[in-house]
């Protein structure tokens, strides 16, 4: 894990986060301005996220954009405001992460931060401090800016654990997911390896490419001529590469010497039909399809499709459904936080994020 990247959250990975739902302050949020503490630009259940929090995010994600040279938005312009909003609602997310970690006894004690700084150095800087203190210092940060991003950090993993400790996956589970996408998952085709020249030319002689089939008309008469004398080369000892490479309109082989792995049931029956019946170096009389006339050469043998056991992906299953429950379970918990602080948010005038607004197709979004 990248603990640097995480610290020194820029604002746009915030403004995510909130966008994402992570919290329920941007979608269940009053305005009261006279209600709120002087220096509060909001309140979550009644506790202040105050001016101060909210000018030292600025700050950070004014350094983050020195770093990116990009241009930091301009007080009044309707680019700070927004910024200013995503900030504010960030901040408020926190809080409410804050709370439900004292409701759920998660603490992150002093100790824990260090430790956690201690270890990235050693991972990250070879144990040198000076080496940590001159990257913070080059990217325009405090430490004690860093030790704040580290403390949100360890609030979110603690609460990530608590809300996942009891997410389990079955035995039954798994062998059922098995034996459900056995073969659209754990099953491969058939497979060859073949190289074809595909004859294509329009009514004017010229090449079409297959990736223009159905723009340009093939004209199959013409195709079929050509396709027939460099049958007859071939026949003679004609170098087949040096075929592709002069009469070819297949630009997915073209230039590998119409080589490519045929997995069975990707191309078209008539190219496959042949493909996998084929002794190998055998080479086809033209073979009409959609795209015009193959000639296909067979190059090794068939290699038949396998199915991996149930005990050589049971681990891999149980993985995937283990992680597909945590998100559902994540998901679920930032759905219960948002009604738990419905109503409990409020913001100082001009720091409220956007009222939700709905697009043509129906869609929700926050501005």
């Amino acid at each position: 894990m990248n603990r640097i990247r995480i610290a020194l959250v820029p604002l746009a990975a915030a403004a995510l986060l909130v966008a994402a739902g992570c919290g329920g302050s941007s979608t269940s949020s009053s305005s009261g301005g006279t209600n709120l503490p002087g220096d509060a630009i909001a309140t979550v259940a009644g506790k202040p996220v105050t001016r101060a929090e909210l000018d030292e995010l600025l700050d950070v994600t004014r350094s983050s954009y020195k770093q990116q040279k990009r241009d930091f938005p301009k007080a009044g312009t309707p680019e700070y405001t927004a910024l200013q909003q995503q900030a504010a609602a960030y901040l408020v997310t926190q809080e409410e992460y804050e709370q439900e970690a004292k409701r759920l006894g998660i603490e992150v004690r002093n100790a824990q931060i260090e430790k956690a700084i201690d270890d990235l150095v050693k991972q990250r800087f070879g144990g040198d401090r000076k080496k940590f203190d001159s990257f913070l210092k080059t990217n325009g940060y405090t430490l004690e800016q860093f030790r704040v991003g580290e403390r949100r950090q360890l609030i979110q993993e603690g609460l990530r654990k608590a809300i996942v400790k009891d997410v389990a996956v079955t035995d039954a589970e798994v062998k059922a997911y098995y034996e459900k996408n056995k073969k659209s998952l754990y099953t491969t085709a058939e497979q060859r390896r073949v190289r074809h020249i595909l004859v294509a030319l329009n009514k004017e002689g010229r090449g079409v490419s297959e990736k223009n089939v159905g723009d340009t008309t093939v004209d199959f008469a013409k195709s079929k001529a050509l396709a027939d004398k460099l049958y007859r080369q071939l026949e003679n000892g004609a170098d087949f590469v040096e075929l592709v490479k002069r009469y070819s309109q297949d630009p997915g082989s073209k230039d590998k010497g119409g080589e490519y792995t045929d997995v069975k049931g990707t191309f078209v029956p008539e190219f496959e039909k042949f493909a996998f019946s084929a002794k190998t170096r055998q080479i086809s009389k033209p073979i009409k399809s959609q795209f015009g006339y193959h000639l296909i050469q067979a190059l090794g043998p068939v290699q038949p499709g396998k199915t991996k056991t149930f005990a050589q992906v049971r681990q891999e299953i149980r993985s995937t459904l283990l992680e597909q429950k945590q998100t559902e379970a994540l998901r679920a918990w930032a759905e219960a936080l948002a009604t738990r602080y419905k109503g409990k948010v409020r913001y100082a005038a001009g720091f409220e994020p956007p009222a939700p607004t709905t697009t043509s197709s129906g869609t929700t979004t926050n501005g």
